[in-house]
């Protein structure tokens, strides 16, 4: 949970590219400066996603191997943080919209303080998760190890709930730093609302884009 402000910029692959653009001049390094006002996590969009095994599924058990060909959303979250719980509604309903097109979401629970958790406590979670119309792959990270795999290991980080947007190919195309992500006609929200937007249209292009050893879905 970060102090202050609730609404971070979420990063597109559109960032990646821009980094990669050969010019025909050469660019002098970036400023101590201008590398510090990069957004959080913008150094893994398009590597390849962590493996995950260690989470425990509530339910059937998934692998990051056996989801290649799917578009895989995951995103931390914990009761004890609103803002994190908070954003489960919109990605459930994301999840219903678009599941038929290949789109997975997973919820992974970590709980604040990192601490093992009881078959009590996990019933819990399932309940709250409920509660929260997370109709979709509900997981838990009681020690952290896969959080500080995918982000804490990264340095600093103003948030524990990051959310991954995977493509078909198994490569990070768009990442949120954690806090609010919802829509809203709010002017209070107004970067929330932004944010989640550019999920949705980077959603909608990775669900376009073909899985491995198939041939591209023709434009709407």
């Amino acid at each position: 949970m970060r102090k202050g402000a609730v609404c971070w910029l979420g990063i597109t692959l559109g960032f990646f590219n821009a980094a990669l653009t050969p010019t025909l001049t050469t660019s002098a390094a970036p400023s101590p400066a201008t590398a510090a006002a990069q957004p959080e996590g913008h150094e893994l969009i398009g590597t390849p996603a962590r493996p995950f095994s260690e989470l425990l599924f509530i339910g059937s058990p998934l692998k990051l191997q056996d989801l290649r060909g799917k578009v895989v959303l995951i995103r931390w979250w914990s009761d004890a943080c609103p803002m994190c719980s908070g954003a489960l509604p919109n990605l459930g309903r994301l999840y219903e919209q678009h599941k038929q097109e290949g789109l997975v979401v997973i919820g992974v629970y970590h709980p604040k303080p990192a601490a093992p958790l009881s078959a009590a406590a996990v019933q819990t979670i399932a309940q709250a998760a409920e509660a929260h119309e997370a109709h979709f792959p509900i997981a838990t990270d009681a020690d952290w190890t896969v959080l500080r795999r995918y982000w804490l290991d990264g340095g600093k980080r103003d948030f524990t709930s990051p959310t991954f947007l995977i493509d078909r190919q198994g490569i990070i195309r768009w990442v949120h730093p954690g806090g609010e992500l919802h829509p809203s006609t709010e002017p209070a929200h107004k970067e929330c609302d932004r944010m989640y937007g550019q999920l949705v249209s980077t959603l909608t292009t990775l669900l376009r884009e073909p899985a491995p050893g198939k041939n591209p879905a023709p434009a709407p």
